[in-house]
């Protein structure tokens, strides 16, 4: 049997949706296939395991009563265990599925410290994870690959105190869409269409950012989004899904704490609905699904979806999300999730079940964890016997 831990909280903006993710994973994962261990990161980076991590209740207590301090320590595939203040072999760990949001987990730093302990792992690569987090990055390389994607401008805090909005008016007409660069689940995301909400925008971005992505607003806009699952060998794409935004920009509000799932294809799976009471991550977004778009439309998006997964190298379940200008006809990528809330895995309720799609999951970072040891990691030299002179 597996031992399979599930990574998830830290120290982020997003922390509280982590939870809701992986409370939805440890309910869904298969118990007669794997041996479930819970390590959640706390706000102050610290990291815990415990049987009371099942249960999404114990997270509304200020309290750490019966659990246990953990860590991953590199150069070792084991989960340690603080035991009278040393840390202590605890479990050989399989296969990591990490299921942090945002900062401190989504965007390389969890999966850089997997990659030196040589752990398996479910989400994208470090430098994927990376640029899938950082809107500067991630659409300066759209751009790279020819991918269509809406005008922007980046801006960062210092030429912002200097120049103020005048930099970004040269550059873009009204009206506009602020975006801190490292954020995601709409936080810290304004739409303006005045001088006056564009300075409100940029400081509250700049609260949470030191550059920030403004971009065009497409005002006769269809939201599409779609999920690949796979890695570097093969993918395949979910159904679509068309958020029923009401031309408004989603906030965090409407993605996490609406109550609406009626046009959900089919129902999710129970057990991970009743384990998260009302708040079931994306799932409670209204939606239409699949999206209400043309089978040219649907080609297009499926055929640039697969191209973006594997051009960025991306791993596991991945959401991508893209625009349709209604009235010009043409589809953007928007931007990439490569942690998904809740693994996306109501778009996949017409091929499988959640716990069907972690078993996928699991097997894909096991692949391609068999893929990399094949690979030469040291070489062999004479360069150090030469006779080197030192400085003093």
């Amino acid at each position: 049997m597996k031992n399979i831990i599930v990574i998830f909280g830290a120290k982020s903006t997003e922390h509280d949706i982590s939870v809701i993710t992986a409370s939805q994973v440890l309910s869904a994962l298969d118990r007669s296939k794997y041996n479930v261990i819970p390590v959640y990161i706390d706000t102050n980076g610290i990291w815990w395991t415990g049987k009371k991590l099942f249960d999404i209740k114990f997270f509304t207590q200020d309290s750490k009563k019966g659990l246990k301090e953990v860590a991953i320590l590199p150069s070792s595939q084991f989960l340690f265990k603080k035991q009278f203040g040393v840390f202590r072999r605890y479990k050989k760990i399989d296969c990591a599925i990490v299921s942090c949001h945002g900062k401190n987990g989504e965007d390389g730093t969890v999966q850089g410290l997997l990659e030196l302990s040589n752990i398996p792992y479910s989400s994208a690569g470090v430098l994927a994870s990376a640029v899938g987090l950082d809107k500067v990055k991630m659409k300066q390389l759209f751009a790279y690959f020819g991918f269509p994607q809406s005008k922007f401008f980046v801006i960062n805090k210092n030429k912002y105190d200097v120049a103020g909005i005048d930099l970004v008016l040269e550059n873009l007409d009204f009206p506009l869409i602020v975006k801190p660069s490292k954020l995601g689940s709409s936080i810290g995301i304004s739409i303006c269409k005045t001088p006056e909400e564009l300075k409100d925008a940029l400081d509250l971005a700049f609260m949470f950012d030191d550059e920030v992505v403004v971009e065009k607003l497409i005002e006769n806009l269809k939201e599409v989004n779609i999920a690949v699952l796979g890695n570097e060998n093969e993918c395949e794409c979910s159904m679509t899904e068309q958020p029923n935004s009401n031309g408004k920009m989603l906030t965090f509000e409407k993605k996490y704490i609406g109550s609406s799932n009626k046009k959900l294809g089919k129902k999710v799976d129970a057990k991970a609905k009743d384990n998260c009471g009302t708040k079931n991550g994306m799932q409670n977004l209204d939606r239409i699904m699949p999206a209400q778009i043309s089978k040219k439309e649907q080609s297009q998006i499926e055929t640039l979806a697969r191209q973006i997964f594997v051009n960025l190298k991306l791993k596991g379940v991945v959401r991508m999300d893209f625009m349709i200008d209604t009235r010009q006809k043409q589809i953007y990528i928007n931007e990439i999730n490569t942690i998904p809330g809740s693994f996306a895995y109501y778009l996949w309720n017409d091929k499988y079940s959640f716990s069907q799609l972690l078993d996928k999951i699991v097997d894909y970072a096991l692949d391609s964890y068999k893929g990399e040891q094949k690979l030469l990691l040291t070489f062999k030299s004479n360069v150090l016997s030469g006779n080197f002179k030192t400085k003093k």
